[in-house]
């Protein structure tokens, strides 16, 4: 899906305005998605696990966008994935979707169609959106450096949204605290600690497609479970 998010960027204000996901609807749409699907007594976050467990590529589409019918995609500049009956037919969504189970329903006009007349519109979701997947997929270790960099975002966008009021541009110390430690979001420590955590989500990221795809290349640096430079804490990048 990503690829979509790479759009014209005089397009980007628009689009992200017009389509963004904030948390409270995405929770929405796994509320319906728990409706359609929960087996027997199954509690809501256990149906939740399973999703992003067992969910397809095209589950994800699903979940993560709006579906819009062509008429109303005529003329507009989106940034959209057509999809047809072959492409349903090909991927076979694992899961039950409200805009496919009570027929093809377009999400603006809301108009239905006896056949696939659609398009996906990709949502753009929120960061408390992203953190709530991600934390789906992430080793417990790594689980602690995304809620760092979930503290250090929480810290620049709030404090770096009107920089006239709140940053002293001419100083080159920002000293904040996280979890217990200080840094200086201005200085190269600042940077050493963002880099660092990224590091372990990307990390993490590589090990997934190494298992997934049995990759041969590179087996001297890594293992199925943790690559040589990660087992010394990134130290060599952040000394």
């Amino acid at each position: 899906m990503f690829k979509y998010y790479l759009f014209d960027p005089r397009q980007r204000v628009k689009v992200l305005r017009q389509f963004k996901l904030p948390e409270k609807d995405f929770k929405d749409r796994l509320n319906e998605l728990y409706k359609l699907n929960k087996i027997g007594n199954e509690e809501k976050e256990e149906f939740i696990e399973r999703f992003f467990h067992d969910g397809n590529e095209l589950d994800f589409i699903l979940l993560l966008s709006r579906i819009v019918c062509n008429d109303c995609l005529k003329g507009k500049n989106y940034p959209y994935m057509p999809i047809d009956e072959n492409v349903i037919e090909l991927m076979g969504p694992a899961f039950k979707h409200p805009s496919f189970e009570f027929g093809f329903k377009c999400e603006l006009c809301e108009k239905k169609y006896k056949e696939v007349n659609l398009g996906v519109l990709p949502l753009i979701p929120d960061i408390e959106t992203l953190y709530f997947i991600l934390k789906k997929y992430v080793s417990n270790e790594t689980k602690n450096a995304l809620s760092n960099l979930r503290k250090t975002y929480k810290i620049l966008s709030e404090n770096f949204v009107h920089p006239s009021i709140t940053i002293d541009f001419t100083s080159n110390e920002f000293v904040v605290e996280i979890n217990n430690q200080k840094i200086n979001l201005m200085g190269f420590d600042g940077l050493k600690y963002v880099l660092k955590n990224i590091s372990f989500l990307l990390c993490d990221y590589y090990i997934t497609l190494f298992n997934r795809y049995n990759f041969q290349r590179c087996s001297s640096i890594w293992s199925r479970n943790i690559c040589k430079v990660r087992s010394k804490k990134f130290e060599k990048f952040t000394l």
